[in-house]
């Protein structure tokens, strides 16, 4: 699978799984307008960049503050399609200011504004974000709260609905969904382990249709004393993720 890395913090630049010739870069760390809240401006300059890449591939997008690229990436595609999002947060606020793309507003974006976007599944949000969902999104989402995927073994329990691969399925993933005594973000974390989240994807692999994947999540640089180990544990886990998603290859998707 290729994989593509997106530096926006130049975290990327200090991990050992991303060095070689198998990854492609875009650098993103001079553009202004990106942390958290996304100018439109540079929005712009950033759905051109990425239209010289596959949708087909990996995509590492940074810190969970650039999240907004999952939309910028899923509305390249021209299918109907269902979103699958790991993520301990529901990505379903209202922004501050209307008809700005943030962080924590894309997923509800993406439901306004991409007619090709028909099922939305939430897996790992926590609880009590629950209720930032409006109701009015409920008829077109799944969602497996945090508190159902706190047995260690939920994973091999895991079921899906008979709609669940009627289309196919665009995979994003927040490393917020993951336990932190895996791996520290810049964001509060879930319960998943890395063994159950193969589990869910290995069985959506071999059952759906997979158009891309993206993975954001990494640490943030603030804490200096605590920088380096998290670093390290970041990059150990996107060394398991690029090894796991090696073994498959998603389908090309009308773009």
């Amino acid at each position: 699978m290729q994989t593509l890395i997106m530096n926006f913090t130049r975290i990327y630049e200090d991990q050992e799984f991303c060095k070689g010739p198998d990854f492609q870069w875009i650098h993103c760390e001079e553009m202004q307008g990106t942390d958290c809240y996304l100018d439109p401006d540079t929005e712009n300059k950033l759905r051109k960049e990425i239209s010289a890449f596959p949708l087909h591939g990996l995509h590492f997008i940074d810190s969970g503050n650039t999240h907004y690229m999952s939309k910028l990436w899923t509305d390249r595609i021209q299918e109907p399609f269902t979103l699958l999002v790991f993520d301990h947060h529901s990505d379903m606020k209202d922004p501050l200011f209307d008809g700005i793309l943030f962080c924590g507003n894309w997923i509800k974006a993406s439901l306004d504004k991409n007619p090709n976007l028909k099922k939305l599944i939430l897996l790992g949000v926590g609880d009590d974000h629950v209720s930032e969902i409006d109701s009015k999104y409920l008829p077109r989402m799944d969602i497996l709260k945090q508190s159902e995927c706190i047995h260690p073994d939920f994973a091999h329990l895991f079921t899906f609905d008979k709609d669940f691969f009627k289309y196919p399925i665009y995979i994003s993933s927040d490393k917020d969904v993951l336990l932190e005594k895996i791996v520290h973000t810049n964001w509060d974390g879930g319960s998943f382990t890395l063994q159950n989240l193969f589990k869910i994807l290995s069985k959506i692999f071999e059952k759906g249709k997979v158009l891309g994947v993206d993975i954001c999540g990494e640490p943030s640089e603030q804490d200096e004393e605590q920088v380096l180990l998290y670093e390290a544990e970041s990059d150990r886990v996107n060394g398991e993720l690029v090894k796991f998603f090696s073994r498959y290859q998603p389908v090309r998707s009308i773009c």
